[in-house]
């Protein structure tokens, strides 16, 4: 089966997204110390596959640690969406998705 598009979104909709990805997903949850708290499960989608569809201008960065993931949130909501992790073996070149904000 070929894949499918995925969309997503923060709370408000400010910032949206979609991705291209197999059917049967495959979600992890991060035992950083973030993610730990906030309890994310997150999908590793290549950044190939990723677009993000509006507001750019809409989220804020923070980093923490060794500084190598870019935790990025919606400035409106603080809503966590997506996680760029540049240099993280398991993920370079891959974006982190917050699988409670996806449909298809």
């Amino acid at each position: 089966m070929g894949d499918v598009t995925y969309t997503g979104s923060c709370h408000c909709g400010a910032v949206r997204f979609k991705f291209q990805a197999s059917p049967r997903l495959t979600a992890w949850s991060c035992k950083c110390s973030i993610c730990a708290v906030k309890r994310n499960t997150h999908v590793v989608v290549p950044e190939k596959a990723f677009e993000l569809l509006q507001g750019q201008d809409q989220q804020t960065l923070y980093q923490f640690g060794s500084r190598q993931a870019k935790h990025l949130f919606c400035k409106v909501t603080a809503c966590s969406i997506i996680d760029a992790q540049d240099v993280h073996w398991l993920l370079r070149a891959s974006r982190q998705i917050r699988t409670h904000q996806l449909s298809h």
